[in-house]
């Protein structure tokens, strides 16, 4: 989960920009087929950017010889460490995001349950490409999802005809799919305003699509404009559907008058998003962000502990398995007196370090060889890691990789603190090595 809610956190940031860009240059414009495709596009963005471009980057990175398994805690030699302040943060925020995602859910669920309450109580009309669902009461807006139309008695008896063609258009180009969409990124970023807004930039681009397609059809403008002004008030379901009365009427209205621009020059502005990909890939690869991601990424329920996992191919094209053994709890000072040495960022940074740049032997992997090795090395009292040793074996090769990982550490820790005084400190670092079951037999 705090894999989910870490990948939530950096597409957000994705998606922000995205948005942002979209709002400021394209919005405005009368080319809503194209804003849609650019909208669900940015969703898709959003959600594949990243991944590619960690994979890309890992491709050509030290990581991409093998895989190894980074498991246990970083612990002082001869101290008990309680778990840190950063540790005991990201579970809070973890169990938040949890509680808030089931919230909307639940919301979700319920308006789905409205939904099909209100369709299967309804009067039905079988209209061939749609069927109309007709309601006794006049407190609902009209509305479309999948092949239903729903509307009151009242409405389909003063405005039947319009409002049966306005919702056609949403049911012919299946908007509700794009609802449906944008309804789970609401749900699995429910604390990000762009998670929200895009879904409402996505309905009032269906609108505006629909609005067009009933002028089209030779519906008069002020009729239509009459019946949409007439239609402003009425409850909506607050998601997944399409309502004739959704909101930004003015706005609609504003846009029956413009005129669409010629030419290639108003997509082009489509190339405004480009800055906002690099920007956002840029922001969470900065190394103070990309530690907080670290931490969440490693945001467990339960008891606090460190458990991070680097994979990818052998030279042999076989994968390396991860498994890592049970790790024992970090454990911190409460008190701001007396503190543990802290990587910038605190474990999960930089057991998310380790698992990126960690290689596992091609050779060691092709031979079955695999095992806990277990590192020391000292931090001096200005942060500064040295003295980097040996502390328990397995093969040279697996010996040679752990140490060159730890080695490369050029960040400087949070010096450890007594009595308020920063002071040199040890500590010990378990890796192991594990390979997947196929490949366990040649290690015998």
């Amino acid at each position: 989960m705090g894999a989910l809610f870490s990948f939530t956190i950096s597409s957000g940031v994705l998606l922000l920009g995205l948005w942002l860009a979209y709002r400021w240059f394209m919005a405005g414009e009368k080319m809503y087929d194209f804003n849609r495709a650019v909208l669900l596009c940015i969703y898709a963005v959003s959600f594949v950017a990243l991944p590619l471009w960690h994979v890309l980057s890992e491709a050509h990175g030290p990581g991409a010889v093998a895989g190894a398994v980074v498991a246990g805690a970083l612990q002082p030699a001869g101290m008990e460490m309680a778990g840190s302040a950063g540790d005991v943060l990201w579970r809070v925020l973890l169990w938040v995001y949890v509680i808030g995602a089931s919230a909307v859910v639940a919301a979700t669920a319920a308006s789905c349950l409205r939904l099909w309450r209100t369709v299967s109580r309804g009067r039905r009309i079988d209209c061939g490409d749609c069927i109309l669902v007709l309601t006794s009461g006049s407190g609902t807006a009209p509305f479309s999802w999948r092949r239903y139309v729903v509307m009151s008695e009242d409405d389909y008896a003063s405005a039947g005809e319009m409002i049966l063609l306005h919702e056609r258009q949403h049911l012919r180009r299946c908007h509700w799919l794009d609802m449906l969409v944008a309804q789970v990124v609401v749900i699995v970023m429910w604390y990000n305003p762009a998670a929200w807004l895009m879904r409402d930039e996505l309905r009032t681009v269906h609108e505006y699509q629909a609005d067009a397609g009933v002028l089209a059809a030779g519906t008069g403008v002020r009729d239509y404009q009459m019946l949409l002004i007439k239609k402003a008030v009425g409850a909506r379901f607050p998601s997944l559907v399409n309502s004739l009365n959704h909101s930004k009427l003015k706005k609609r209205i504003t846009m029956m008058y413009s005129q669409k621009k010629k030419g290639i020059a108003p997509r082009l502005r489509t190339l405004a998003l480009v800055p906002a990909i690099v920007g956002a890939i840029a922001l969470v690869n900065v190394p103070a962000v990309a530690s907080a991601l670290g931490s969440a990424r490693s945001a467990a329920f339960g008891a606090s502990h460190v458990e991070t996992v680097a994979s990818a191919e052998a030279s042999s094209a076989s994968k390396v398995s991860q498994n890592p053994a049970p790790a024992q709890a970090p454990q911190a000072s409460a008190s701001a007196e007396n503190r543990i040495a802290q990587f910038p960022g605190g474990d999960g940074a930089l057991f998310h370090y380790l698992a990126r740049n960690l290689n596992y032997p091609a050779e060691a992997a092709e031979a079955g060889i695999e095992g806990r090795v277990v590192v020391t090395f000292h931090i001096s009292a200005e942060g500064v890691l040295g003295d980097v040793e040996l502390v328990r074996g397995v093969h040279p090769l697996l010996d040679e990789a752990a140490l060159q990982v730890v080695r490369g550490i050029e960040a400087r820790f949070i010096p450890a603190c007594e009595n308020g005084r920063n002071v040199a400190s040890t500590y010990t670092l378990p890796i192991q090595f594990k390979l997947p079951p196929e490949k366990a037999p040649a290690a015998q």
